[in-house]
């Protein structure tokens, strides 16, 4: 239990400045990553979705073309999962889901809109949905995990009592 109380000391008022530091920290990386992903030249881009899908055996030219597509749009997905996610803890609590998803939206449109300056790529509709999708489940992901740890540590308060 005492692990458990570890583990969310960020609800706590006394640690919030500091974990929310970690968390814009992380927040930065995130965002720093996928500048530096947005970036790269198309033929770089598809090379490193190619070099995924050639680790699954037995995979023709045909079904490369098709998986490269759905890895490309996945990991649109699970970068602004985990965007949306560092966001959300790194944000104040008043309006944080809806300022978190408010703010890795608006990153997703930025980053689009760059893409379409770099060769071979272009700005995409379906990538800002893809992008703000994946930040939205990162966010209540998270918010279903933090109500999840509340609720086991008043469970076991309550239990204490009783005993």
């Amino acid at each position: 239990m005492v692990s458990m109380m570890n583990m969310i000391s960020w609800i706590d008022k006394k640690e919030l400045s500091k974990k929310r530091l970690v968390f814009i920290i992380v927040t930065v990386l995130i965002m720093i990553f996928i500048f530096i992903q947005s970036s790269l030249p198309a033929d770089l881009s598809q090379a490193e979705s190619n070099w995924l899908i050639r680790l699954i055996p037995g995979i023709g030219e045909e079904e490369a073309v098709q998986l490269t597509f759905y890895v490309r749009k996945s990991a649109h997905f699970l970068e602004y999962t985990l965007l949306g996610a560092s966001i959300y803890m790194a944000a104040r609590r008043r309006h944080q889901l809806l300022n978190s998803w408010l703010i890795a939206t608006a990153y997703a449109i930025s980053d689009e809109i760059h893409q379409h300056f770099i060769p071979g790529r272009s700005c995409e509709l379906r990538d800002i949905c893809i992008d703000s999708l994946g930040s939205l489940s990162g966010i209540l992901m998270v918010k279903m995990l933090v109500y999840m740890i509340k609720l086991t540590i008043t469970f076991h308060k309550e239990r204490r009592k009783k005993i």
